[in-house]
């Protein structure tokens, strides 16, 4: 009988509101790693999933990353 092999957990990336080509080359760099998971969000969608590891902020057009961070 073999050993089961460990899986390592997944993990999630969320980029929020990331200009399209700015997602692509996360897109690029991140899919040669099995264990990423990305996907484009909203920051009303950061509020509601539960299961996001890591959050990549894009910018807001002047807005200040406290109060960016505050509204999450």
């Amino acid at each position: 009988m073999k050993p089961a092999v460990a899986r390592k957990p997944l993990i999630r990336i969320a980029v929020v509101e990331s200009d399209p080509l700015r997602f692509v080359g996360f897109r690029a760099l991140f899919d040669t790693e099995s264990d990423f998971e990305l996907n484009s969000s909203t920051l009303q969608e950061i509020t509601a999933e539960r299961n996001i590891d890591l959050v990549l902020l894009g910018s807001r057009g002047g807005q200040n990353l406290f109060d960016q961070m505050a509204s999450l």
